[in-house]
């Protein structure tokens, strides 16, 4: 059981990397116009990569939340959904 588990928190570590991997492209579109004080517009594309990114971030560290577990999230879950069951 204990080794299910540290697996688990093994795949989330990995969630965690790959969402804080697209929320940095999203950000990095923006950074030179940040870093000189311009004015610009971010897509609603990237808006939506950096909001859900932050909120899945969240759920994957909360460690009482399965729902990345049953929504096998990058696919990394399918194997411990069947011996969970």
């Amino acid at each position: 059981m204990y080794h299910i588990r540290l697996q688990t928190v093994e795949k989330r570590l990995k969630i965690v990397d790959k969402t804080a991997s697209e929320i940095e492209l999203a950000i990095s579109k923006y950074t030179q116009s940040v870093d000189n004080n311009e004015t610009f517009k971010m897509s609603v594309d990237n808006h939506d990569v950096i909001l859900r990114g932050s909120h899945d971030i969240m759920i994957a560290c909360d460690l009482s939340d399965d729902e990345p577990i049953i929504n096998d999230w990058y696919g990394l879950f399918i194997e411990v959904k069947h011996e969970v069951s």
